[in-house]
């Protein structure tokens, strides 16, 4: 076997992989993801819930309290936001 035809075929067995791998990793990557969101979130969706059946609260639910909907704040005194000229 010669050099030549060794290098030739390690060429297009490259170029090859590169173009089938181009089309087919990106392809199987969707597959993949829709399965994922079909059927696997169906399935460990039950275990994310608490016993009795509400999802368990957010950190951010505890950390942040929000007004209540329809309060508004008191205007300030100056224009500059409550800060006093000295």
């Amino acid at each position: 076997m010669s050099r030549v035809s060794l290098g030739t075929a390690v060429v297009f067995g490259m170029a090859v992989n590169a173009l089938i791998g181009t089309l087919f990793v990106s392809n199987f990557w969707e597959l993949l993801q829709r399965f994922k969101e079909k059927y696997l979130s169906r399935l460990f969706r039950s275990s994310d819930l608490l016993p009795n059946g509400h999802p368990p609260p957010t950190s951010s639910d505890s950390d942040n309290p929000q007004p209540p909907a329809g309060s508004v704040n008191p205007p300030t005194d100056s224009p500059s936001g409550g800060a006093t000229g000295i």
